[in-house]
């Protein structure tokens, strides 16, 4: 088969009942798109018979490309394999559950080919999920815009397309836990978006509990940013102006007379705040050696069981 114009990633995780659907749209709406494409599908160990159905697809089209994982990686990390089998000029990835829908993709193709934009994410008009979900979202997605200085109204998402070479520069950063936004955001600057449609998932329910999302939350951030060690020197000193002040203020109020009685309620209050920054200092730094350790150790971003390519 010739390269493809296009190479679109969709990491799968409990999707047997999507995959069929998925592929039949994308394949339609490529019926319209000058170009031809690859869809590679990375199965993530969701426990279903997702790879199966993936299998008899690739039957069905040689352009569908598979591959299977040893275990549960993660989303991020099923990109980065998907990534590493990827021909086309284009990468395009999207979620396998369809509220991204494979009819919005011209619009990423439109945008990127009549820009010098690197990259080109899919703004949801309004996203489809539970309400603590979206206020998290955007609360993790303004922390990175501020990291970033990335642009306040662009709202980053996993539906995005993505020129090749700057893909070729993430496979060329390595970490264990990676999270695909953040590391293009430091390849390039040219990051922009376009509105689409976010529709309820065709099936099944969302993978992604409180614990996880902020897992990955805390990966994000800890692996790409020195804001949280930032954040710490700056309660640091701030702890320290608070306690000379208030030093200062009993010395007087000493030498004044105006203490007859010790104070026992301050001195408490002292150590309960200082013990309290003190903990929360270590915390950081214990995230940050874990973090460190897990590089030294090289832990591999993906293991591939089977592939059919």
């Amino acid at each position: 088969m010739a390269k493809p114009l296009y190479s679109i990633v969709v990491p799968v995780y409990k999707s047997e009942h999507c995959l069929r659907e998925l592929y039949n749209r994308i394949d339609k709406t490529f019926e319209n798109i000058d170009g031809d494409y690859e869809l590679i599908l990375v199965e993530d160990c969701g426990g279903d018979n997702s790879w199966q159905v993936m299998k008899s697809l690739r039957e069905l089209d040689n352009r569908v490309k598979i591959i299977k994982l040893t275990r549960n990686f993660g989303q991020h990390n099923a990109l980065m394999c998907g990534f590493s089998f990827a021909s086309g000029r284009y990468v395009i990835t999207m979620d396998d559950d369809l509220q991204n829908p494979p009819e919005e993709i011209p619009k990423l193709i439109d945008a990127i080919t009549n820009s010098d934009f690197d990259v080109v994410c899919g703004m949801p008009k309004k996203r489809k999920h539970s309400l603590f979900r979206n206020i998290g979202s955007h609360a993790y997605l303004s922390l990175v815009s501020l990291i970033f200085k990335q642009i306040p109204y662009l709202k980053m998402s996993n539906f995005r397309i993505i020129r090749k070479y700057v893909i070729d520069n993430v496979l060329q950063i390595y970490t264990p836990n990676p999270t695909v936004g953040i590391l293009m955001l430091k390849i390039t600057e040219k990051v922009g978006g376009v509105t689409v449609d976010h529709h309820e998932r065709f099936c099944g329910k969302s993978t992604y509990s409180r614990a996880k999302l902020f897992r990955h939350s805390m990966h994000g951030i800890l692996y790409n940013s020195t804001l949280p060690l930032k954040v710490v020197f700056f309660l640091g000193i701030v702890c320290l102006c608070l306690s000379a002040a208030l030093g200062m203020y009993y010395l007087i109020a000493y030498l004044k007379g105006a203490i007859t009685v010790s104070g026992w309620t301050t001195l408490v209050l002292l150590m309960l705040s200082s013990s309290g920054i003190i903990m929360f200092s270590v915390g950081i730094i214990g995230e940050y050696l874990l973090r460190i350790i897990q590089e030294v150790y090289r832990i591999p971003q993906y293991v591939i069981k089977d592939k059919e390519i």
